[in-house]
């Protein structure tokens, strides 16, 4: 056993064992990638839960990432690209593990392009395309629309 030791877990005679608190935390951290699908609205969402590292400091996106491709959390240890059964309990299912999965081998891009036009679906925005009409944009806001190579003055 060497490095850090991962959120969910502490070390007792030289094992990793469950710590239910910060589990239970990393569970909800896989349990809202999987509903959003964004490492982006995870972060935002569990920031405002009050979540937290296990150093205290507060989630980012790499963290969240991180956590979500750590196999340790299935029960499993990974070693020079390796990957053995562990002598720890798994803390998260594998069928969550496995949904998580199943989303992270969408490209990034076509997930955030996906999240993006849920996310103005849900505020009734008008799609063209896929993409949020500019006049709709403008009526809407009650400002000249954006009409050739620049933009109205004072806008």
């Amino acid at each position: 056993m060497g490095g850090k030791v991962p959120l969910g877990y502490d070390i007792r005679n030289r094992k990793l064992v469950p710590n239910p608190e910060e589990a239970e935390r990393v569970r909800r951290m896989f349990e809202v990638f999987v509903e959003t699908g964004s490492g982006a609205e995870t972060v935002r969402r569990l920031r405002a839960e009050g979540a937290t590292s296990k150093s205290g400091r507060p989630l980012d996106k790499g963290d969240v990432y991180k956590l979500l491709n750590n196999r340790t959390y299935i029960g499993a240890a990974a070693h020079r690209g390796q990957v053995y059964p562990g002598e720890h309990e798994a803390i998260v299912p594998r069928d969550l593990w496995d949904r998580a999965h199943a989303i992270l081998q969408v490209s990034p891009r076509t997930r955030a392009a996906r999240n993006r036009q849920r996310a103005r679906a849900a505020e009734g925005a008008d799609f063209r395309g896929g993409r949020t009409s500019i006049i709709a944009d403008a009526l809407r806001e009650e400002r000249p629309a954006f009409t050739g190579t620049t933009w109205p003055s004072g806008s």
